[in-house]
């Protein structure tokens, strides 16, 4: 069942670079990956919090930094290193049959670190400002999908990998934003 499993995802992973591949894609898919690309981002994230929501803004902020530093933790330290499933840019059957457009990185793939800390992130905006101003939770989730499918359209991560690193992202925001919208709300700002 599980060598089904892991051949299904490998199959999908050949598929998306088959069939997907495309010199314009190749060009800009690597950069929804890179972190300085997001960081205007996350500056006004951390503005936004901060001004509209004052002291409540910047416990958001320190909880949003824990979710995602608790996320990046499990996901590098615990996971990969008990799993120990390569990349497949380091699988010589796989690495001949895509191309791999960045350098490939560590040595283990699952789960995506990548995937852990944007829907750790995403998830936790939605799960508290979300309540608030609605319209941030679609972006929010595309935005995370989004990088998710650029870690395997680089060739750095299988579909399993971005998925397990989803559903971690999704665990740890949820739990950290129950604790959140348990001890302090987010009230709109008055006008």
């Amino acid at each position: 069942m599980l060598e089904a499993l892991i051949d299904l995802d490998t199959d999908l992973l050949i598929w998306i670079h088959d069939h997907l591949h495309s010199g314009w894609l190749n060009s800009w898919v690597p950069l929804l990956r890179e972190k300085w690309l997001w960081v205007p981002v996350y500056i006004f994230l951390i503005l936004f919090m901060a001004f509209n929501f004052r002291r409540t803004g910047m416990v958001w902020v320190l909880l949003l930094l824990f979710a995602v530093g608790l996320a990046d933790t499990t996901s590098s330290k615990v996971i990969k290193r008990s799993v120990k499933r390569l990349r497949p840019c380091h699988v010589e059957r796989v690495e001949a049959q895509i191309e791999t457009l960045i350098p490939c990185g560590g040595k283990y793939a699952f789960t995506s670190s990548h995937a852990a800390n944007h829907f750790a992130v995403a998830f936790f905006v939605i799960f508290t400002l979300g309540r608030l101003i609605r319209g941030v939770r679609w972006p929010a989730l595309v935005w995370a999908a989004a990088i998710c499918f650029a870690q395997v359209y680089v060739g750095v991560h299988y579909p399993l990998d971005v998925l397990g690193g989803a559903v971690l992202g999704f665990l740890i925001a949820s739990g950290t934003a129950w604790y959140f919208n348990s001890r302090w709300r987010l009230v709109a700002p008055a006008a």
